[in-house]
């Protein structure tokens, strides 16, 4: 069934189209419930059904429960994040397409709201798997340990964490897909925003620091990193027992921002421009230079580690800088001019 014969062609309109999103996405929310159950309820299960955890004492069986439920945690924290990014490149698949994308925006109904509908569809499709599997996985939790609760709210600080590093990841692939005209660019762009801004101010650091190891090390440990990289939000999230609300609440607040900025970016983009790989000049030029300073500095510190001088530095950092223009141009142009 396509889409034309789908819609009701005179009474369309915003509930009829969230419901249609809803009914064609049920392959997602299915893929979601059968990860989600298999990484969750299927180990959960076997562990507390395990012969050698069933003579434990009561400490040691907390104990036991407690490490476990941490390495739920970490598990379910990456598989969000990747989820988010995997959801995040399918939705709105049409603005890669010229064909598709005049089709869609022809639609009587606002980009913000078709906007909205498409991102809300996948974070729902996502939520009401993880709620199902956090119920069943409380229940079976609280039963074996006589519902501890130190045991219990590990068990759901570590989902509570993982739906929050999804909304991040997803936010982050929906901003970049709304400046963005293909596939591979989209891709591209997410792992730019969350690794530029961090390698910028690193580079940085080194630059205006002597003895760069250790301005690196020292770097990434600074709130700075934390708040600009949301990989070290993640891993400090998996290291802990309890939720880090701080970490939280600026996963929470990075994704809010740029989920209203992307649908701002994509109220006011052209239809024509679907297959470019940046539809924005500002956005290209950033993304250029921006990799081109860290390129220099990196190429600098290699043949400055190779030859010691200032004079290999800046040849390392022309060096740099031209392959980095080479590539990038061959990915937004497809030329290397």
């Amino acid at each position: 069934m396509t889409l034309h014969k789908s819609l009701p062609e005179k009474r369309y309109g915003s509930r009829s189209y969230f419901a249609f999103l809803l009914r064609h996405n049920w392959p997602v929310l299915i893929t979601n419930l059968v990860l989600l159950g298999l990484l969750n309820i299927v180990p959960l299960y076997m562990f507390v059904g395990d012969e050698d955890v069933l003579t434990l004492s009561q400490i040691h069986l907390l104990n036991n429960m407690l490490e476990f439920a941490q390495i739920l945690r970490a598990a379910n924290i990456i598989a969000g994040s990747l989820l988010a990014v995997v959801w995040g490149c399918g939705c709105m698949s049409y603005l890669n397409s010229k064909t598709n994308v005049h089709f869609y925006h022809s639609i009587p109904l606002t980009r913000i709201r078709q906007y909205a509908y498409e991102s809300l569809v996948k974070v729902v499709s996502y939520l009401i798997p993880m709620t199902l599997v956090t119920l069943f996985s409380v229940v079976i939790l609280g039963i074996r340990v006589q519902w501890d609760a130190g045991v219990v709210l590990t068990q759901l600080g570590g989902l509570l964490c993982a739906a929050v590093y999804f909304l991040l990841y997803f936010c982050i692939t929906i901003f970049a897909a709304s400046y963005t005209g293909t596939a591979f660019s989209r891709i591209l762009n997410a792992g730019l925003i969350v690794f530029l801004p961090s390698a910028i101010i690193a580079c940085l650091t080194v630059i205006w620091s002597h003895n760069a190891v250790y301005s690196v090390h020292d770097w990434a440990i600074t709130a700075a990193a934390e708040i600009l990289w949301p990989v070290r939000t993640v891993y400090v999230a998996i290291g802990e027992y309890a939720p880090v609300m701080r970490e939280l609440l600026l996963a929470a607040a990075a994704g809010i921002i740029l989920w209203v900025l992307g649908g701002l970016i994509y109220r006011f983009r052209k239809s024509e421009l679907s297959g470019t790989p940046v539809i924005s000049r500002i956005a290209a030029a950033v993304l250029k230079y921006s990799c081109m300073f860290c390129a220099s500095v990196v190429g600098g510190m290699v043949f400055e580690a190779i030859a010691h001088g200032e004079g290999w530095f800046i040849c390392g950092a022309l060096t740099g800088a031209l392959l980095s223009l080479m590539l990038i141009n061959t990915i937004l142009t497809k030329s290397a001019k």
